[in-house]
């Protein structure tokens, strides 16, 4: 759940200082992120009050429904077309790192 919070603030902060982006990450990319990591940390909550006062089973079902979660959103959170396969190697992925590569 940590974790997640730390990702949240990360995204929250590059949403809001587009100074700090490269070029060629596109303006809506972390809100949408923001967005998709407010939704899981609202499921790791709900798992912890769940499990404290109803049932601790129940709350491992939320728990396990995560991963997947943030699998099926990896693209982001209202992608409409499935994401391409991805490449390994330097600079060849959804964003080059700096220096060309």
């Amino acid at each position: 759940m940590l974790v997640t919070v730390s990702w949240l603030g990360l995204y929250h902060y590059l949403a809001r200082h587009h100074d700090l982006l490269d070029q060629a990450v596109p303006s809506r990319f972390f809100p949408a992120e923001r967005a998709r990591a407010a939704i899981g940390l609202g499921g790791y909550a709900l798992a912890i009050l769940v499990g404290f006062l109803a049932s601790p089973l129940f709350a491992l079902v939320i728990l396990l429904l995560l991963p997947p979660f943030y699998s099926l959103t990896s693209s982001g959170v209202r992608a409409t077309t499935p994401a391409a396969p991805a490449r390994i190697g330097r600079g060849r992925g959804r964003y080059p790192l700096p220096g060309g590569g």
